[in-house]
């Protein structure tokens, strides 16, 4: 009888602190996620007690009093605005840094996952952090295929060794990100900032890079197959070791630009501004020149030796140019 009234005993104790401690975690837990509002509590409690000891003194009734309390709160309001105005910043400062990492960790957790859901919330957290200013972006082997990027501000991200096909990246700015080894395919850079980039073993085959700025981009090793590079921004490119096949060039302002000893294969030419261009060594076999200008007849001979084939031309003489257009 004795050994079952301690065991109640001990099994009511326990409870009655497990209950306890159940309160108190969600008391602490309220005031964690409840701030500001422990605070207004605090402060009207502080001011009842104070209200209470004051008269029982009798010092509410002086004078003297009201002119402390004056000066004090005066004092008091100047530190509840600076120290507000700190608390705040600081609060902002700290939640924008925890809201960033968080975000790159939800990255790093689908990171290399090739679902649907993956992307999603991949695409979610990129678009987030650009959202948050931060462009400096950790994409690498992650599987993107289909996505819009448009008019987002990747630089300085890091696509390298990505899956990107079929995605949209028009009007994008990608100066300073890195793309090695990441595919491409399909895919839309039209009017997209990509000057200075290295697209060392990147796939760009059937993408559309029309009115793109590639100025100074490094395109060796790059898959150019069947590219769409009309209009596009072409200047200060080392074209040495390049071969396209099946690139759209046609109208585009290729003037000086060093074609030497590239293959340029099966490709369209047609109506694009040659003068100045060379093309010594160059290889454009099955490639259309049809209504592109020339300076003389110089630029002329390499280009027939270039397609291996006669070509037929007529002087443009206008007003302040004179040119040879190609038919």
């Amino acid at each position: 009888m004795a050994r079952t009234i301690k065991k109640y005993s001990r099994d009511v104790y326990g409870k009655h602190n497990y209950k306890k401690n159940t309160f108190k975690i969600k008391v602490i837990s309220w005031l964690i996620e409840n701030k500001s509002s422990f605070f207004f509590i605090s402060a009207f409690f502080s001011g009842l007690i104070l209200l209470f000891i004051d008269v029982l003194t009798g010092d509410i009734y002086k004078k003297e009093f009201w002119e402390n309390v004056l000066v004090e709160a005066h004092g008091m309001y100047m530190d509840i605005i600076l120290f507000g105005i700190i608390f705040t910043l600081y609060e902002k400062f700290t939640s924008g840094h925890n809201s960033i990492q968080e975000l790159r960790q939800e990255i790093d957790d689908y990171r290399e996952w090739a679902d649907s859901e993956a992307r999603f919330r991949i695409l979610g957290c990129i678009r987030r952090l650009l959202k948050l200013g931060v462009n400096d972006i950790d994409l690498s082997n992650c599987n993107l295929r289909g996505c819009d990027f448009s008019l987002s501000d990747l630089r300085s991200a890091n696509l390298a060794y990505g899956s990107f096909y079929l995605s949209n990246f028009s009007h994008a700015k990608l100066t300073g990100s890195t793309i090695t080894s990441s595919n491409f395919e399909a895919s839309i850079f039209d009017q997209a900032d990509l000057k200075g980039l290295d697209f060392y073993q990147v796939n760009l085959s059937k993408t559309s890079l029309r009115r793109a700025n590639l100025e100074g981009a490094i395109l060796q090793n790059a898959i150019l197959d069947e590219v769409d590079l009309r209009l596009a921004n072409l200047k200060n490119i080392n074209w040495q070791g390049v071969t396209l096949i099946k690139a759209n060039l046609s109208g585009s302002d290729l003037r000086g630009i060093n074609f030497g000893f590239v293959n340029i294969l099966a490709s369209d030419l047609k109506g694009a501004d040659l003068r100045g261009a060379n093309f010594e060594g160059s290889n454009l076999k099955n490639t259309q020149v049809t209504g592109a200008k020339v300076s003389n007849e110089n630029e002329l001979d390499l280009l027939r030796i270039a397609l291996g084939k006669n070509l037929q031309y007529y002087l443009v003489d206008k007003l302040n140019e004179n040119y040879l257009e190609i038919f």
